[in-house]
Order: C-alpha cells, then sequence, then structure tokens
C-alpha cells in the first residue's frame, strides 16, 4: 500500500506540478470591470534601476487521492520554501523594467512522519533549481515582455524543461494592472492560458482594489481554473506509463499587498482547493485516479521572520 500510496502522490504532483513549473503559453488578457470610486489613477510599477528586489514564498500543500473509487490515507505534504533574490538592472523611458533575479535557495520542509523517499525525490527536484539565473524584461503594468533562463549546472532534460518553465513562469511573478485609471473598489480579470506541467489549464483572476494609501496597495483575489480532457506531456514519466487528465477544477482566493515603487509583492497569501481524475495507463492495465488538493501560499520580504508584517508607510 505504501508504494502505491507514493506513486499516486507522485503523480499528483507531476500532473498539478508547483507554481514556479506553470508558465503561461502567452501574455494574460486583462479587462476592466468596474473602475472603482473616488479619485482614480492608473496603477504602474515605478522601480529605480539598481533597487534590490526579492522574496521568500512558502507553499504547503495536502492531498486526499483515491484509486479506482477507493480513498487511500491523506498525504500531507512537507512545506516547500523558495528564496528569489536579483536587482533591477533597468528602467526604460517607457516605464519598462529589466530584471536579473537568482533562485538562491529551495528546500523542503520535512515533518518526522513523511517518508523519506518521498521527502529525498522532492529536494532532489528542488535543489536543481537552486543558482538559476533569470534575466527579463516586464512593462510597469506586470506585463511580460521578455524572460530567459540559465544554469551552470550540467544540463539534464529535467533541467532543460525546468529552465524552459523558468522563461515563462516569470510571466506569474506579478498580477499585471488594468490600462485605465481606477479608484479603491475597482475590479478587473485576468485571463490566464497555463501550461502546468504538460496540461492546458485555463485560469482567471479576479481582481479587486481593496486599498491605496500612497504608493501602497492591497489587491484582493479570486481564482478559477479549469482543463479540459486531455494526455499529460511531461518529462520524467516512467516507461511504458501515459496518464490522461479526464477533469480539473480549481477555485481559490487571495490577497497581496504591494509597494508601487517595488516590482514584486510586499506580503501575500492564497488558498487553492482542486479537485481532478486521472487516468492512468500502464501497459495492458487502466488506473482510475482522482483527488482533492489543497494548496497554501504565502509570502514575505526576504529577511523578514515568518509571520512578521512590514511596516505601512506614511501616506505622501
Amino acid at each position: 500500500m505504501m508504494r502505491k500510496t507514493l506513486l499516486l502522490a507522485c503523480a499528483a504532483l507531476m500532473a498539478l506540478g508547483l507554481p514556479l513549473t506553470a508558465s503561461a503559453e502567452k501574455a494574460p488578457s486583462v479587462k476592466l470591470l468596474n473602475a472603482g470610486k473616488g479619485r482614480k489613477a492608473k496603477l504602474r510599477v515605478k522601480p529605480k534601476k539598481g533597487d534590490q528586489t526579492g522574496m521568500v514564498m512558502v507553499m504547503h500543500m495536502n492531498m486526499i487521492m483515491s484509486m479506482d473509487g477507493r480513498k487511500l490515507p491523506a498525504q500531507n505534504m512537507p512545506a516547500m520554501e523558495f528564496v528569489l533574490g536579483g536587482q533591477i538592472t533597468d528602467v526604460k523611458k517607457n516605464g519598462d523594467i529589466a530584471y536579473h533575479l537568482t533562485v538562491e535557495r529551495m528546500r523542503v520542509m520535512a515533518t518526522a512522519d513523511m517518508p523519506k523517499e518521498l521527502a529525498q525525490g522532492l529536494q532532489n527536484a528542488l535543489r536543481e533549481m537552486e543558482g538559476i539565473q533569470i534575466k527579463g524584461v516586464t512593462t510597469d503594468r506586470g506585463l511580460p515582455v521578455s524572460a530567459d533562463a540559465t544554469s551552470d549546472k550540467p544540463m539534464t532534460p529535467q533541467l532543460k524543461a525546468t529552465l524552459d518553465s523558468m522563461k515563462s513562469s516569470m510571466r506569474q511573478l506579478s498580477n499585471p494592472f488594468p490600462e485605465e485609471a481606477v479608484g479603491v473598489g475597482a475590479s478587473w480579470i485576468v485571463h490566464t492560458r497555463l501550461d502546468q506541467n504538460g496540461m492546458a489549464i485555463d485560469q482567471d483572476a479576479t481582481m479587486t482594489l481593496k486599498e491605496r494609501k500612497g504608493d501602497r496597495i492591497v489587491i484582493a483575489m479570486v481564482l478559477e481554473q479549469k482543463a479540459q480532457p486531455q494526455e499529460i506531456k511531461k518529462q520524467g514519466m516512467p516507461p511504458g506509463v501515459s496518464m490522461r487528465l479526464d477533469s480539473l477544477d480549481g477555485k481559490g482566493t487571495g490577497e497581496t499587498v504591494m509597494q508601487l515603487s517595488q516590482m514584486m509583492p510586499t506580503t501575500g497569501d492564497a488558498k487553492v482547493h482542486s479537485t481532478m481524475a486521472m487516468t492512468l495507463t500502464q501497459g495492458a492495465k487502466l488506473m482510475k485516479l482522482g483527488g482533492e488538493i489543497d494548496v497554501k501560499i504565502t509570502i514575505r520580504p526576504k529577511g523578514a521572520a515568518p509571520g512578521a508584517k512590514p511596516k505601512a508607510p506614511v501616506s505622501p
């Protein structure tokens, strides 16, 4: 039973993946739904050349899987920590922002009751991402212009796939703003077509401007994800094994605090609940897999203790 449970856990991880391996097929589209109330102004990010930037992201994931209709013991995955740091290398006259980032650390925060085989496998996969260099350009609205990812480590098929995903994953670094001027209470929808670990997923995020004090803004998010039935084209699948996604639905909420003088969020949190159904084929054997997956993500500044809240700036 343990071997089957580990197989299902790995299958779910490969299918849903980490946020860092979700790439966008093309730039997100942004549609304003409501311009809000009171004084209105355009939301634009305006860092300065040479500014240091970075963040710490921690992800928690719990899974309840089923095999051929039979529920298996819940899998409480360990928290995974991701540290990103770098600087703004240029700010162009049109507002475009050039940046150079480094994946400084990736680690699995394993618990005592977690199978060592699974913990080590996750840590090995994450360790390959450490040291990746990301250079890119984004508009002052948060729309991607270009991105490239490189590594000094020996090139392997897994590393190449990771680099390819990282090039596009920077599209998800921040949620883009609408073109129009907005006030508090404004809402807009961001549609993105994601390629998440071999699956095409449509994602709609409805954003609401809850607060604005000077350059400090607070944005609430309501997220929906859907995927049509499709073959999962994932590198690293065992020989002779294929996987088909039968359905995937996800819903989530979150909140982000930003300083418009900085490229990355100051703090943030999000919770997403997903349900999925898959068919795993190995030779002549078919296995129906189902699952409910809860993901919680928190973001904090580099150097800040977990749970610490940054000081609010004085409004001009």
